[in-house]
């Protein structure tokens, strides 16, 4: 069932004291807000709360002191990616990792400080 509700929101001002017709609102809407609630959360949902129910996922390698393992780019495919210039569609650590491979030396650690040394090396 496709449902469209057009809500108007009040927006009471600082100066005036008014408050929204809540009856009103009650009264055109009907139902159609419990029924929103009960599609929109949960049964066991409680607004008020404070305690998260939801999981936390643990990181892989809860250790926290593993290194992650380099992420390498072949000759190759590196030098197709400088032809069609799509460098900029690697990451930052391939990036980084072939400017270390290659002997590439860059003055910083952004995206594009690494792709314009990549490409300054390929093209000289």
């Amino acid at each position: 069932m496709t449902m469209h509700i057009y809500i108007q929101c009040v927006k009471l001002s600082p100066t005036t004291l008014s408050v929204p017709k809540v009856d009103m609102m009650d009264k055109r809407l009907g139902p159609l807000v419990q029924e929103f609630k009960e599609l929109v959360y949960p049964p066991d949902y409680n607004p008020d709360s404070t305690k998260s129910t939801a999981a936390k996922r643990k990181a892989e390698g809860a250790a926290g002191g593993e290194k992650r393992p380099r992420a390498e780019v072949p000759e190759d495919e590196l030098r197709a990616h400088v032809e069609k210039g799509t460098l900029g569609k690697l990451t930052v650590p391939v990036l980084k990792e072939a400017c270390r491979s290659l002997g590439v030396r860059t003055t910083g650690t952004k995206k594009q400080e690494l792709i314009d040394a990549l490409m300054q090396h390929y093209t000289h």
